[in-house]
């Protein structure tokens, strides 16, 4: 019987969903490779720069300029620490969304 961990498309769909999850924080992205043990994907930043993010046990790292980031226990922990568009965006969203329960509950 195979764990879900060493499932070879459990590390291809966690990062899948994560970034799907990004909707417009991030540019684009694509996802590259995928094993037992790890999964990448190239993102596109909202400065218009990619990054190349790698799952794996361990968590989340990025890939830039031929650099490994730290690893991360989440996907926007990770964004937040290479791309400062990333955070002003999910900020922007939050502070809608806020406006529009605020504006619900008065009517």
């Amino acid at each position: 019987m195979t764990s879900v961990a060493s499932s070879s498309s459990f590390y291809r769909d966690e990062l899948f969903r994560a970034l799907q999850e990004q909707g417009d924080a991030i540019s684009s992205y694509h996802m590259t490779e995928s094993s037992a043990s790890s999964a990448s994907a190239e993102v596109q930043l909202l400065e218009k720069h990619t990054a190349t993010i790698i799952i794996s046990i361990g968590g989340y790292q990025s890939l830039t300029d031929g650099h490994i980031s730290t690893t991360y226990e989440t996907l926007d922990a990770l964004l937040g620490s290479i791309s400062k568009l990333y955070g002003e965006k999910k900020r922007e969203v939050l502070l809608a969304k806020l406006g529009a329960l605020a504006g619900s509950d008065r009517a």
